[in-house]
């Protein structure tokens, strides 16, 4: 079971940020909350296929917004994650802060 919320470090094109993901699955099914310089980014039609993860959501950023795909895996409670943008390559690491 990989439910819960995850303090991550992200590494993005415009630098370091840090931030929170909550991850929220349904048998297969992957959909929950990306937070990061105090906004949310809900999503939704994600996939679980083990420890493999992956899911899209439109980011606001300074240069209006961009679509991500992210792929990643999630071991124990350890999140790591990483999706191309067309600013370029977003890498996420975090470990789970609590479980549902």
């Amino acid at each position: 079971m990989i439910d819960g919320k995850y303090a991550i470090a992200l590494q993005t094109p415009i630098g370091s940020m840090r931030g929170s993901i909550t991850l929220v699955t349904s048998e297969e099914e992957l959909s929950g909350t990306l937070e990061v310089n105090g906004n949310h980014y809900p999503f939704s039609g994600g996939s679980l296929h083990g420890e493999r993860c992956s899911f899209s959501s439109d980011f606001k950023t300074a240069f209006g917004r961009i679509r991500v795909d992210i792929n990643g895996t999630v071991h124990d409670d350890l999140f790591k994650a990483s999706g191309n943008t067309p600013m370029g390559m977003i890498t996420a690491v975090g470990h789970r802060n609590s479980k549902p």
